[in-house]
């Protein structure tokens, strides 16, 4: 079956993850990388097995791509993610998204408009353990409260978090995981929120809890920390029962509690993190011509990435 021919933008951390995993694909042929340093492209392709590199991700549309990959700052995901749509190539883009509500509703609509693939890296959504959170939720009754933690320690020498004062702290690099797992359980946007975070400078949160309320009552606390490694666990407490997951951003095991007994319902079996999951709906999505996908479909990701963007002025004011 023909391979999905893919570009890159990008060559920091984050595209040095995904391309390492995207290189065991062999449902992937990835063409082209472009950075903005030349010799940064070079490096990365020669280490990467790509044939193509450039400082201009522009030209990269003359090499018959399905889909390209954005793993960029968000700054500039709308000017990448729109130039490749108008040109008819599907785009799988790092998250956050944007951070301005407008770019992130014209995106998904020039990708409705243009009828080509728009998916955002978001691997929470793609794995297997959020169908079995769905099947205990429909024996365990209506959510009483969820609280979450997560965690991916950083050293404030060596990670733009600790010093990129527009898009670094950990609110903006963690929440969406916290959010689309909220709005997959709760199905709706809080009522109420608060926060407070621990501080690195007056732009920096290193550690922000959000306390959340909805309208019938439940409640959410979660936790995301770039000051330490924390397991990420979920745990879920509802009417009738109790579900927890180790990792939920990873899609760990998943257990059920009812009438005082424990159970474990999954035990996850992937090799790549999970982002498997991710080439996965990627590579089907491209072969099906599909718009967008059934797991992270687009009116959830304006969701999430509204919602993101409405917190983000309360927590800058808490720092």
């Amino acid at each position: 079956m023909k391979q999905i021919r893919v570009g890159i933008v990008g060559t920091g951390a984050v595209a040095n993850f995904m391309t390492a995993f995207m290189l065991f694909r062999p449902d992937l042929e990835l063409v082209c990388v472009a950075s903005r340093k030349l010799e940064r492209a070079e490096q990365f392709a020669r280490q990467y097995y790509i044939p193509h590199w450039t400082d201009d991700y522009s030209t990269m549309v003359s090499y018959d791509l399905d889909l390209v990959y954005i793993a960029t700052l968000p700054d500039v995901h709308y000017e990448i993610g729109t130039y490749f749509m108008n040109h008819g190539i599907g785009v799988l883009c790092e998250k956050p998204l944007v951070f301005e509500k407008n770019q992130a509703e014209e995106m998904l609509l020039l990708a409705s408009n243009k009828k080509v693939l728009f998916l955002e890296n978001l691997v929470t959504a793609y794995l297997p353990a959020m169908k079995e959170i769905e099947k205990c939720l429909s024996l365990t009754g209506k959510v009483k409260k969820i609280e979450l933690s997560i965690g991916n320690k950083h050293k404030p020498d060596q990670s733009r978090l600790f010093t990129d004062q527009q898009y670094g702290g950990v609110f903006c690099d963690l929440s969406c995981y916290v959010l689309y797992f909220l709005f997959h359980i709760m199905k709706e946007k809080p009522e109420h929120a608060k926060s407070q975070s621990v501080c690195y400078n007056e732009n920096i949160d290193m550690e922000t809890t959000l306390y959340l309320e909805y309208g019938d009552g439940a409640k959410a606390v979660c936790r995301m920390s770039i000051m330490d490694d924390t397991e990420g666990c979920a745990v879920i407490t509802c009417e009738n029962g109790v579900i927890r997951v180790e990792n939920f951003g990873r899609g760990g095991k998943v257990y059920l509690c009812m009438n005082g007994k424990e159970e474990l319902i999954y035990d996850p079996s992937y090799h790549f993190q999970g982002f498997e999951y991710v080439f996965d709906e990627m590579v089907t999505c491209c072969r099906e011509s599909a718009l967008e996908s059934s797991y992270l479909n687009h009116r959830q990701i304006k969701e999430i990435t509204d919602y993101m963007i409405d917190l983000l002025p309360m927590i800058k004011e808490r720092l």
